[in-house]
């Protein structure tokens, strides 16, 4: 496996399974050469980020510098955040930011998209009509908006309404939709990570899908693997998976983050 680096991980200080230290000892044992932690930043409606408080932020940031110290010199640690459409962030406190929907919004109500295929198609129904293009088209428009308004460093689980198995993914209105948005987010990000984190919850596949990733590849936009790690058990997550799809795409490089910013290894 090329792949040594993972930035999409979640600890104990939001909805992971286990306290920083142990994903920084599991990610050397693995022979990471870095290792990023991305914990949810806070939703008011959905109690499961970082915290709320007026330093919540600082605290976190706090917390993962303190527990990078027992690597330094073996394992580059970084401190990131999953950054939601309906969150704000200090951005001068964190390495980078991934920029990520998990709740979609219809007349002022939310809801989470990624809660299980009933809640899911309770939304659909109860908000688009129980359209499934018209849910998607709803959906990766937050995504763009996410990207013009915060620009974040890596665009999260770009298809991630296609989790809870409510879009036809063989639509071509649905696949329209998917593609077309790619080139409009890339004038400000870029960079599309590889998620295996769907597959560790029973998904069949990374995301985005096949015809995602050509679109990124023909537009030169660049990928970047992660696992969406909740517990320490996976993060390398089918990373040898990960690296097959690459190739088989085209893509000839993946992005790592270094202290001198993001650079390409080969795959």
């Amino acid at each position: 496996m090329k792949i040594k680096s993972n930035l999409h991980t979640h600890t104990l200080l939001s909805d992971g399974n286990n306290p920083v230290e142990r994903m920084i000892e599991v990610a050397r044992d693995l022979g990471f050469v870095s290792l990023g932690i991305s914990d949810h930043s806070p939703i008011e409606e959905f109690e499961k980020g970082i915290g709320s408080g007026a330093d919540a932020e600082e605290k976190y940031a706090a917390a993962v510098r303190k527990a990078a110290e027992s690597a330094e010199g073996k394992l580059d640690v970084f401190c990131g955040l999953e950054l939601d459409y309906f969150s704000e962030c200090k951005r001068e406190l964190y390495d980078y930011v991934i920029g990520s929907v998990h709740l979609i919004e219809h007349d002022g109500i939310k809801g989470p998209i990624d809660w299980g295929p009933e809640v899911s198609a309770q939304i659909k129904r109860d908000f688009y009509g129980g359209d499934d293009v018209k849910f998607a088209e709803a959906y990766y428009k937050l995504v763009f908006e996410h990207a013009r308004r915060n620009v974040p460093d890596i665009i999260g689980h770009y298809d991630l309404i296609t989790l809870c198995g409510q879009i036809d993914e063989t639509n071509p209105r649905y696949i329209e939709t998917a593609v077309g948005y790619v080139s409009e987010i890339m004038k400000y990000c870029s960079r599309f990570e590889v998620n295996t984190g769907g597959m560790s919850r029973g998904h069949y596949r990374p995301y985005p899908a096949r015809p995602i990733l050509e679109e990124i590849l023909r537009l030169g936009g660049t990928v970047i693997p992660s696992s969406d790690a909740h517990r320490s058990a996976h993060l390398a997550y089918k990373f040898d998976e990960v690296e097959e799809l690459l190739r088989s795409v085209g893509f000839k490089t993946v992005d790592r983050l270094t202290k001198d910013g993001f650079v390409a290894d080969p795959i």
